[in-house]
């Protein structure tokens, strides 16, 4: 069996060794496994220079000359970092076979799938700067990986900054995809979403149920 977290995982890990080049929208993480349930994909850009205005959606980062001064990079296709990231993820996805598309804005701005079976992945990019000086290519990053159900529950979860992830050990089991035939791993992992803070009892007590039904 495998988990949706460990998609997280891996499109996380992809995300912070593309070099924060310009040009990756056509580029796609390498995903090695499969499931059925549809995956709708959503990316939005947090980055405060961004949200400020400072600085536009498409802003990579910076390369230097010789003499240290900064040029502003953009993206290559000349769109926002968060949707070059959307079309890459939904390739790396689709390239397996898995049902992936990118979420609509209801389903963004609510953080639910927008029909029932499907599995909302959130990423949040709060920085991903580059900053280049002749050989040398520094990466800022942080981002978070969320996957949602129709309800709006969170169930799983990967936290990447600085080239370092924080996968929540055994939180990844909490986001099978619904195999109703190993319900005793997804109450053990939705127990180890409690414990860490990542649900509410409330939405640990629904999502119990929910598990329960399925038997």
């Amino acid at each position: 069996m495998k988990a949706l977290a460990i998609t997280l995982f891996v499109l996380s890990t992809w995300i912070c060794n593309a070099d924060a080049q310009e040009n990756f929208a056509n580029a796609w993480p390498a995903i090695n496994y499969y499931t059925k349930v549809p995956i709708r994909v959503a990316v939005v850009d947090e980055r405060e220079y961004v949200k400020s205005g400072t600085k536009d959606s498409s802003y990579v980062g910076a390369i230097r000359n010789n003499y240290g001064i900064p040029r502003n990079v953009y993206t290559a296709s000349g769109g926002p970092v968060a949707e070059d990231v959307e079309k890459a993820i939904v390739n790396g996805l689709s390239n397996v076979g898995i049902n992936a598309e990118i979420a609509d804005a209801a389903s963004k701005s609510s953080r639910r799938s927008s029909q029932s079976g499907e599995r909302l992945l959130l990423i949040t990019l709060s920085e991903w700067v580059s900053d280049s000086y002749r050989n040398s290519v520094g990466f800022s990053h942080k981002l978070t990986a969320s996957l949602f159900d129709h309800d709006g529950g969170r169930i799983a979860l990967a936290i990447t900054q600085k080239g370092k992830n924080n996968n929540l050990g055994s939180l990844q089991n909490a986001a099978n995809v619904g195999d109703k035939g190993d319900a005793k791993s997804r109450l053990v992992a939705l127990k180890a979403l409690l414990d860490s803070g990542v649900i509410t009892r409330d939405d640990y007590e629904r999502k119990k149920q929910e598990i329960l039904g399925t038997l």
